[in-house]
């Protein structure tokens, strides 16, 4: 950049961890596409993911596994 204008920062680059910290995802999505997308990501990185494909199956997979992060889709057919 000339003198006169401003520097900018640079954005910051998010890369995976090299190794993941042992976190658990559960995805939550009646898309099959979007669902599958999502945890095969997260899988790849090394993440225990699991996945459901209404908000009822998502409840129970969370009492039974407690996840530490989940994804849902905000409008599930079965959500209330």
């Amino acid at each position: 950049p000339s003198p006169l204008q401003p520097r900018l920062p640079r954005p910051a680059v998010v890369a995976p961890p090299s190794r993941p910290m042992s976190l658990s995802l559960l995805v939550v999505d009646d898309d099959e596409t979007a669902r599958e997308t999502l945890a095969d990501f997260f899988a790849s990185l090394g993440y225990a993911v699991r996945a459901a494909a209404a908000a009822t199956e998502a409840r129970r997979a969370a009492a039974a596994h407690a996840p530490d992060v989940v994804l849902a889709d905000l409008r599930l057919p079965d959500a209330s």
